[in-house]
């Protein structure tokens, strides 16, 4: 009896063993994959910070070369429709001749307009100019209405899409 209860206990001890060993190498094995996992998991946030954040710059990038472009086009559109309502004013001004000189401020103003006018503002333009075209038929009121609409749709394109102004055309004889 005495050999296997010397069988059984040493059964159970090399059973200890083995299942300690197994055991110490499972905790061994997943302390290894958990660190192995966070190093990798790092890694692969660090790599994907690192992508988000080039394409963020890139989007930031676009987004201030458009808005310079926005500004820059808000800007030659005030010149030149600033240039244009001042030229426009001659078709105002009935019995008095107009010089070279305002036909030339005119029509360059005219000629940028039309490159770089609203659809509005060139469709307007476009109206006021027929209404100059045929003055005789038509009444000084109208004409004013299409200077004014003329003004008002620059005015629109120039930042102010709701205004509720009305520009009132103003001549001294």
């Amino acid at each position: 009896m005495e050999g296997t209860v010397n069988d059984a206990a040493m059964i159970w001890n090399t059973a200890a063993a083995v299942l300690g060993s197994l055991g110490g190498g499972a905790v061994l094995v997943f302390a290894c994959s958990s660190w192995l996992g966070k190093v990798w998991a790092t890694r692969i946030a660090d790599a994907e910070r690192a992508r988000f954040s080039k394409e963020l710059e890139g989007y930031r990038n676009e987004l201030q070369r458009l808005s310079d472009e926005r500004r820059d086009a808000l800007t030659r559109k005030r010149d030149i429709y600033e240039r244009l309502a001042t030229s426009m004013r001659v078709f105002l001004v009935s019995g008095k001749s107009i010089s070279d000189e305002q036909k030339r401020e005119f029509l360059a103003a005219f000629d940028l307009a039309a490159l770089w006018a609203s659809e509005e503002v060139a469709l307007a333009l476009s109206s006021f100019l027929q209404c100059s075209q045929s003055v005789s038929t038509v009444t000084n009121e109208k004409f004013k209405d299409e200077y004014r609409a003329c003004l008002n749709a620059m005015r629109r394109d120039c930042g102010f899409p709701d205004t509720k102004f009305i520009y009132p055309v103003l001549t001294f004889r």
